[in-house]
C-alpha cells in the first residue's frame, strides 16, 4: 500500500523543517514495519481547494485502498476541506474524520487507519451532501422533506453516524409496559470478525398529536462493549418525561396514543421498529 500525507499550507517554506523531518521518520517507520510500500508527504496551497481535491484525485487513481482523513479546527479549514467531501464519500474505501485531535492526534490517526484501535464515534450532526441542503438535520417536524429537483434531500451522513472495523445485527424488539414507564428491549450481536463497541440508539415518533412533533426524535442511546460473536441484550426505559410534548398552551403533557419506537445503529439505519400505545 502506497501512503500520501497531505499538508495544507499557503506556502511550503513556512512549513517547520521539524515538522517534515517527523513526517519523514513516520513513512520511514511504517515502510519499516512493512505497514507501506511507498510513501511521500505533498504540501498544497491552502487557498486553492479545487487543486487539493484534484491532486487527492490524481494520486489515489494509483493505489487501490483509499483512506480519507480530515483534521479542521476552525471554519476556514471546515470550508476547505468539507468542499471535497462528497468525491471522497464517492472514491474512498475510508474516510476519518478527527477534527481537533490534539498533541496526540496523529498517534490516534495511525492506530485506527492501521487497524490497531477499532473506531467507534458517531456523528453527533447530519452533514450536508450540498450546501444548497442546508440547513440539515434529523429530527425535522412533519411533513416529510421532499427531494430537489436536481438531488436528494438526504444528507450525506445522517446524525449518528459511524463506521466500525466489525457489524452489529439488531433483532428481538419487545416493548412492555413497567409500572408507570414503558421497557424496550432488543438484542444487538456483533457479526464482525473483531471486538467492538456499537452505540445502540432509540427514536421515538408521535403519530398523532396536537401540536406537530419531529418525524425522528432521539431519545436514548448506549456505547456497548460486544466481542465477536457476542449478543448483547439492551433495556431502554421510557417515561413521561420521554413521550411528553409542549402543547398549544406551553404545557408539557403526554397525550394518549401510538408512538413509533425505532431502534438501530443510527437516524437513517433503524432496523427494528415497533409501537407503543399510551392509554
Amino acid at each position: 500500500m502506497k501512503l500520501a500525507i497531505i499538508v495544507p499550507c499557503y506556502n511550503e517554506e513556512e512549513v517547520l523543517p521539524e515538522t517534515t523531518e517527523q513526517l519523514t521518520r513516520v513513512l520511514a517507520n511504517l515502510k519499516s514495519r512493512g505497514s507501506i510500500d511507498d510513501g511521500l508527504v505533498l504540501y498544497v496551497d491552502d487557498g486553492s481547494r479545487d487543486r487539493t481535491w484534484e491532486l487527492i484525485e490524481a494520486y489515489s487513481a494509483e493505489k487501490q485502498d483509499v483512506a480519507g482523513v480530515k483534521l479542521a479546527h476552525n471554519a476556514g479549514h471546515q470550508q476547505a476541506l468539507w468542499a471535497g467531501l462528497e468525491w471522497a464519500a464517492a472514491n474512498a474505501d475510508a474516510l476519518l474524520t478527527a477534527y481537533y485531535p490534539g498533541q496526540e492526534g496523529g498517534t490516534a490517526v495511525a492506530d485506527v487507519l492501521f487497524g490497531d484501535y477499532n473506531p467507534a464515534g458517531r456523528l453527533p450532526i447530519s452533514v450536508a451532501a450540498n450546501v444548497g441542503q442546508l440547513p440539515v438535520y434529523y429530527n425535522k417536524r412533519a411533513p416529510k422533506p421532499h427531494n430537489y429537483v436536481e438531488m436528494s434531500a438526504a444528507p450525506l451522513y445522517a446524525f449518528g453516524y459511524g463506521l466500525s472495523y466489525t457489524q452489529f445485527a439488531y433483532s428481538n424488539l419487545a416493548i412492555a409496559k413497567k409500572g408507570d414507564a414503558y421497557s424496550v428491549t432488543f438484542d444487538v450481536k456483533n457479526v464482525g470478525e473483531r471486538d467492538g463497541e456499537e452505540v445502540a440508539q432509540l427514536y421515538i415518533h408521535d403519530q398523532v398529536a396536537s401540536v406537530s412533533q419531529p418525524l425522528l426524535q432521539l431519545k436514548k442511546f448506549d456505547r456497548l462493549s460486544i466481542a465477536k460473536g457476542e449478543t448483547r441484550k439492551v433495556e431502554f426505559i421510557l417515561t413521561a418525561e420521554d413521550l411528553a410534548i409542549i402543547d398549544r398552551n406551553m404545557k408539557s403533557v403526554v397525550e394518549p396514543g401510538d408512538f413509533d419506537i425505532m431502534v438501530g445503529g443510527s437516524s437513517d439505519n433503524l432496523p427494528l421498529r415497533g409501537v407503543l400505545t399510551v392509554e
